[in-house]
């Protein structure tokens, strides 16, 4: 657990499982964390959060892509990522911003 990574929240230990906690560190983890934390949270922990997580559009694409490859599949069956319809703010698009 990386506190370093929610400087900008009033989370105290214990706080933990909460679901206003996950919904902040796992945002963060995928952000601006490293392969141990990723490692840490767990890819099916990732999955079934990733539809309620405040990230960049590219961020969440990237995510959207790598949990339904073929080897992310193999190795935990279908995780049913995609949302139903593109959150709010995400942009659809093949391009980066220049």
């Amino acid at each position: 657990m990386r506190w370093d990574l929610l400087w900008e929240y009033d989370f105290k230990p214990g706080d933990e499982q909460t679901d206003a906690f996950k919904q902040a560190y796992y945002s963060k983890v995928l952000t601006h964390g490293r392969l141990e934390d990723i490692y840490e949270i767990g890819i099916v922990e990732i999955a079934r959060w990733l539809p309620r997580l405040f990230l960049p559009w590219h961020v969440r694409e990237f995510w959207e892509w790598y949990l339904n490859t073929e080897s992310v599949r193999k190795k935990y069956g279908d995780l049913n990522i995609r949302p139903t319809e593109t959150p709010p703010g995400v942009r659809r698009t093949g391009f980066l911003p220049v």
